[in-house]
């Protein structure tokens, strides 16, 4: 026999915990796309040059010595600044803090995240470039994912 009634128990068992971990998974990526369209609005409603100041005072900070609430914060600034016309200037103080942010967030390229199946926060990478519109894919770079900030660095 190739099977036993202990070795189904024990295949239902992990195939129960698989389940349960996907599902965890699924709803940290809802609460984290819920948190955005929060921060949207807040951002919304907050003033162009307290969104500026915010970022300037945020960058003095270590970007490992964040709270989750200071890059909340950088966030909301972030989407602020995206959603008014942008300059140059604002362009580089929006992708120096994205860079910033996935440093305080310990975030890793999105074809490593994708790899260590860490779905959520590879969300969370592609959002935040994608949603604040600095970031092109470049295909020269080997990967599809691989994304470019559409301003120099300085």
């Amino acid at each position: 026999r190739l099977w036993s009634p202990g070795l189904l128990s024990q295949l239902a068992v992990e195939m129960s915990k698989q389940r349960q971990c996907e599902a965890a998974e699924e709803q940290r990526a809802v609460s984290a796309g819920d948190d955005a369209a929060r921060a949207l609005d807040a951002a919304r409603a907050a003033r162009h040059d307290d969104a500026v100041a915010a970022l300037r005072q945020l960058h003095s900070i270590p970007a490992l010595s964040l709270s989750r609430s200071q890059c909340t914060l950088l966030f909301i600034a972030c989407v602020r600044l995206s959603v008014s016309p942008l300059t140059p200037d604002t362009g580089h103080l929006i992708t120096k803090t994205v860079r910033y942010l996935a440093t305080a967030l310990s975030l890793s390229p999105l074809d490593t995240l994708l790899d260590n199946g860490q779905r959520a926060e590879a969300l969370l990478v592609a959002s935040l470039s994608l949603t604040l519109g600095l970031f092109l894919v470049d295909p020269s770079y080997g990967h599809s994912t691989m994304l470019r900030p559409l301003w120099p660095t300085r």
